[in-house]
């Protein structure tokens, strides 16, 4: 925990030496905000990370060779939203889907004026895909999304009976591995053993993840099902 407090700390000051600043909303949601350079002509892009050690320290190359490249980043705001639970700190804090919402909409009120914030694109990686259905089922943000970008996503594979119990507890093995329809080759198997090797030690086996799944998070509300998408939001 020691390592993942050094890296967050080096990692903030990145951000920040990259003009990100940090605020807390009033439930305790916390973010990261960069304001456009220039006249704003794109929309606000708000990101929500995945379970990660360190939160957004993995991300930092996306933020470096991607987002902030090319002309368009200085013309769009840009909000990297904390989910301090799944990010590997010492926290039993975890926020609630209402509470989420609701940081949400106080960090995009504050920042942006009216016409940014009926403008709005959504991007989440991994299980901050179940953030983003999280906004859509939200009444007062549904509307403000124009278009979602989903990197990974866990939410919409919730329906699934396995990957809860795979996630939390152990894998099936009555299931059959396969590979480029191949069931049980020895590439599938690999596979299928550095996949959940890597689920087990970065997620499924540390005390604050499992705490935040097991007791705070509700599964059946972050599902995302295509019909929750309203018509006009680009996917």
């Amino acid at each position: 925990y020691a390592a993942m407090a050094l890296m967050q700390f080096t990692a903030n000051c990145v951000l920040y030496i990259m003009g990100f600043r940090q605020y807390t909303c009033e439930k305790g949601l916390r973010y990261w905000h960069r304001s456009a350079t220039r006249q704003q002509q794109y929309s606000p892009f708000l990101f929500f990370h995945g379970i990660a050690p360190g939160g957004h320290v993995p991300y930092l190359p996306m933020v470096m060779l991607g987002l902030l490249r090319g002309e368009r980043s200085s013309h769009r705001d840009i909000f990297f939203f904390e989910n301090k639970p799944v990010s590997y700190s010492l926290c039993f804090d975890a926020l609630s889907e209402e509470d989420t919402v609701h940081g949400v909409l106080e960090a995009i009120h504050q920042h942006l004026d009216s016409y940014q914030v009926n403008n709005l694109m959504l991007c989440g990686h991994s299980f901050g895909s179940c953030q983003l259905t999280w906004m859509i089922n939200s009444p007062q943000l549904k509307s403000r999304v124009r278009s979602m970008i989903l990197l990974d996503p866990m939410s919409i594979l919730l329906h699934e009976p396995d990957v809860v119990v795979n996630f939390l507890y152990t894998r099936n093995p009555d299931h059959e591995d396969s590979y480029n329809g191949k069931p049980g080759s020895l590439i599938g198997k690999l596979i299928r053993f550095f996949n959940e090797t890597k689920i087990h030690l970065v997620a499924s086996s540390e005390l604050f993840v499992e705490y935040y799944l097991r007791r705070n998070f509700a599964w059946y509300n972050s599902e995302l099902w295509l019909e929750d998408i309203p018509l006009d939001v680009k996917v």
